[in-house]
């Protein structure tokens, strides 16, 4: 066994009693890499981010997973995503990464894309056919401190307070 005192590649030659020659090599590092993937993104409406492990280097190579649920245990890789970033993001969701170099896994980091703004499905109305009803939105991506403000159709803000008439159109 012989110490490494600085990185780089180490190669062995081993002869064996026999004549025989057989020779391997490992690369080791200086430090540990350690991926960052920084802290939460939020996604606005119609928008991407990119997701950075912060390695850069030749011979490395990555994994990215997902879920939309956030539970570690339900990460899936994201097939054909191999490079240190992850562009085009749309979907909030944990997402992780793993680096890997010559064989050797590198630490991993997460990272979780947050998507605030309330879906159509999350807007409603209480009221009974063509009457006065209450507008609200409800959700739970709005998180504080969520604005948000009522247009009628034509663009108008609704800056009053009261009923507005809604009316079915199926």
């Amino acid at each position: 066994m012989a110490p490494a005192a600085a990185p780089g590649w180490f190669k062995v030659k081993v002869d064996t009693v026999g004549g025989c020659s057989l020779t391997d090599s490992i690369y080791v590092s200086a430090t540990a890499i350690h991926p960052d993937l920084g802290f939460k993104k939020t996604l606005c409406a119609n928008t991407a981010t990119t997701l950075n492990s912060n390695i850069s280097g030749a011979g490395y190579t990555f994994t990215w997973e997902y879920t939309s649920s956030g539970i570690y245990a339900n990460l899936a890789v994201l097939s054909g995503q191999v490079s240190s970033t992850l562009t085009n993001v749309r979907s909030s969701g944990l997402y992780k990464v793993t680096a890997t170099k010559a064989g050797c896994t590198t630490e991993w980091d997460t990272v979780s894309v947050i998507s605030p703004l309330a879906s159509p499905q999350d807007a409603c109305y209480l009221g009974a056919g063509n009457g006065p009803v209450t507008l609200s939105v409800t959700g739970t991506n709005l998180g504080p401190p969520a604005q948000y403000d009522w247009y009628q159709t034509n663009g108008t803000t609704l800056a009053q307070t009261g009923g507005y008439l809604i009316q079915r159109l199926h």
